[in-house]
C-alpha cells in the first residue's frame, strides 16, 4: 500500500509583504529609525516601538487597548514627566501616548550640545532641531528655558532667537538662559530683546536670569518687571552704568549679582534697596573703576580686577571678602578701613600681584 502524500507546509511570508514586525525574542539586528517627526528630540529603535505598539493597541480578544500602566489623571503623568531630565523624557515620549501629551508641555528646555545628544555638522542642523522642538511645545507651563548658541549672529539666527524666547517666555517662567557668546560674532552681538520681560509683566515670576555674549539695555519698567529676581548674572555683557542701575532699582527681592567681563560699565552702585543681596561678584570689568554700595546685608564678596575705588559702606554682614587687583590703594583700604566697616569679617583674601595676604 503506498502511502499518502506528505502535506505541503505553507509557505512563510517574505519580509517584504509580512504585516507583522519580528517578535521581540528575535535575533536579528535592530533596525534604527531617524528622528521621529512627533517628538523631536531622539531616535528610538523601531523594534522597541513595534513592541510596545502591539502592547498597547491588541488584547488576548483582539480589541484595542490603551497603555497597561496605572490608571492616573493626566496631570499626575505630567508631573512625573516633569521630573526627568529633558532627553529622558523624550524617551518616555516615544513609547507611551501619555508621556507624548504631557511631553509637549514638559516644563524644562534645555538646549546645548549635551542635552540634544548630537553631533551637529551645520548651524542649521542645530537651528531646524531647536525650532522643531519649539513648535511643538504647547508653550504651557515652562518653568526653565535654558539655550546655548555658539554659532555667530546674524539676521536669521536673530529671527530664529526671537521667535524660541517668544515662546519660552510663558507667564509663570522662573529660569532663563540664554548664552550667544561666539568667537565667530566679530562684534556683533544679539540685542536681548527687554520688551519680551516687560510686555504685560511677563518677567514677574522669573528668579534666575542668566545672560552670556549679547547686548542688555534695561529700562526701568524692566527692573519694575523683574520683582521676584533673585539671581542675575551676566557675562560678556554690553550693558552701562545707568541701564544696569535702571535694572537694580526695581529687583528688590534680588539676593545675588554677578557681573563678570562686561566691558562697558565704569562704575557700579549697589542701591540700599537691595536688602536681601547676599553675594556680590565682579570679575574682569576692565573699565570699572568705582564700587559703591549701600546694600545693608552683603556676607560674601569677590572683586577680581584692576585699579578700582571701593566705597563699601557698613557691611555689618560681611563674613567673606576676597580682592584681586593691581591697585595698591585698594590693598590698603582692605586693611586699613576693613576692620571697621566689617567688624565680623572671618576670612580676608588680598591678591596684588605676586603677593597674597590672608588675614
Amino acid at each position: 500500500m503506498s502511502s499518502p502524500p506528505s502535506a505541503a507546509a505553507p509557505a512563510s511570508p517574505s519580509p517584504a509583504t509580512s504585516s507583522h514586525p519580528p517578535p521581540s525574542g528575535s535575533d536579528g539586528p535592530p533596525v534604527h529609525s531617524k528622528i521621529a517627526p512627533d517628538y523631536g528630540l531622539i531616535s528610538v529603535p523601531t523594534r522597541m516601538r513595534s513592541h510596545h505598539h502591539r502592547q498597547e493597541n491588541s488584547s488576548p480578544g483582539g480589541k484595542r487597548t490603551r497603555f497597561p500602566g496605572p490608571e492616573l489623571p493626566e496631570d499626575i503623568w505630567c508631573h512625573i514627566h516633569s521630573l526627568m531630565p529633558m532627553r529622558d523624557a523624550a524617551h518616555a515620549a516615544c513609547v507611551s501616548r501619555a508621556f507624548l501629551r504631557s511631553w509637549r508641555c514638559h516644563p524644562n528646555l534645555v538646549f546645548d550640545r549635551k542635552t540634544l545628544g548630537c553631533r551637529f555638522r551645520t548651524v542649521w542642523d542645530f537651528e531646524s532641531k531647536v525650532d522643531d522642538i519649539v513648535k511643538k511645545h504647547s508653550g504651557i507651563g515652562v518653568k526653565t528655558f535654558s539655550l546655548e548658541w555658539h554659532y555667530g549672529i546674524n539676521a536669521k539666527a536673530c529671527s530664529y532667537l526671537d521667535s524660541w524666547l517668544q515662546m519660552a517666555n510663558a507667564p509663570g517662567i522662573e529660569e532663563l538662559t540664554l548664552n550667544t557668546y561666539s568667537i565667530y560674532s566679530r562684534g556683533t552681538e544679539y540685542n536681548f530683546p527687554c520688551s519680551l520681560l516687560s510686555d504685560d509683566g511677563r518677567g514677574s515670576s522669573i528668579r534666575y536670569l542668566r545672560l552670556a555674549g549679547c547686548s542688555f539695555r534695561p529700562t526701568v519698567e524692566l527692573g519694575c518687571s523683574l520683582r521676584s529676581l533673585t539671581t542675575l548674572n551676566l557675562c560678556d555683557v554690553r550693558i552701562t552704568r545707568d541701564q544696569l542701575g535702571c535694572l537694580l532699582s526695581g529687583c528688590a527681592a534680588l539676593e545675588r549679582l554677578e557681573l563678570r567681563r562686561c566691558s562697558e560699565i565704569t562704575s557700579l552702585k549697589i542701591p540700599s534697596l537691595l536688602k536681601h543681596l547676599s553675594h556680590l561678584q565682579v570679575f574682569g570689568c576692565r573699565r570699572l573703576r568705582m564700587i559703591e554700595n549701600e546694600a545693608p546685608n552683603i556676607c560674601s564678596f569677590l572683586f577680581w580686577g584692576l585699579q578700582v575705588q571701593l566705597c563699601l559702606g557698613q557691611l555689618l554682614q560681611l563674613k567673606d571678602l576676597e580682592l584681586c587687583c593691581t591697585s595698591t590703594t585698594t590693598v590698603c583700604y582692605a586693611r586699613q578701613e576693613l576692620p571697621s566697616v566689617a567688624p565680623n569679617l572671618e576670612t580676608l583674601t588680598i591678591r596684588s600681584y605676586h603677593q597674597v595676604y590672608i588675614l
